[in-house]
């Protein structure tokens, strides 16, 4: 009677193996996919090779799609924008993620900066120079189709404007003899301005030029 038993539970055994091992789960691989979409932290996301359900919910789109846009936008950035610092905080993966962020949502930017652990500022400034990118070949076809010139991607001009004198006016007198701001833009083919630098009168052209925001 023993043996039976034992014979019966030994075949019952031996029946859950062979089910386990044909429907795949003795050979369960570790999971691909991360969809931890509110607790994980930015830098965990990037750091990861995984994650991709986070770029799905914020970004609107798979993490490979992400990377691609990345690879154009960091190679026309210099193009548009100032280059930024090799030690910079924040550089174009985290600013492409913010812009994208803001534009895919209807929240606010302090919200999308607060995603990021950005402030509200350099979440904002991000938006701008990440859209510049997108709109510069439009730009230079706008240009062409005024003027016939292609490769134009804005025109510069620069002027004086008359100011109230300080009472420390030391440095705002320009070169004409009164207080002023030496103004130098840079606008589009639209005449909508693109970048400005402003300086106080006494800064000659090179100067106002070496401090423009445009790259």
């Amino acid at each position: 009677m023993a043996t039976g038993t034992a014979a019966c539970v030994m075949a019952v055994a031996m029946a859950a193996a062979r089910t386990t091992c044909s429907d795949g789960r003795s050979w369960a691989n570790e999971p691909q996919q991360h969809y931890s979409t509110v607790l994980s932290p930015w830098h965990e996301v990037r750091q990861s090779t995984q994650h991709n359900g986070w770029f799905l919910r914020h970004l609107r789109c798979p993490r490979d799609v992400f990377e691609t846009l990345h690879t154009r936008v960091d190679s026309a950035w210099k193009k548009t924008n100032v280059q930024l610092h090799p030690r910079a905080v924040f550089d174009t993966y985290d600013r492409l993620a913010v812009a994208m962020h803001y534009l895919m949502h209807e929240a606010g930017v302090d919200q999308s900066a607060a995603l990021f652990g950005m402030s509200k500022t350099t979440a904002w400034e991000s938006v701008q120079q990440v859209i510049f990118v997108v709109e510069w070949k439009g730009i230079c076809e706008g240009f062409e189709a005024i003027a016939g010139l292609p490769n134009v991607c804005g025109a510069v001009d620069g002027s004086l404007i008359e100011i109230h004198r300080f009472e420390e006016w030391e440095g705002w007198y320009c070169r004409k003899g009164f207080p002023a701001f030496n103004l130098q833009a840079v606008v589009n083919h639209h005449k909508r301005f693109l970048s400005y630098s402003l300086r106080p009168g006494s800064a000659n052209d090179k100067s106002v030029y070496s401090h423009r925001a445009l790259g």
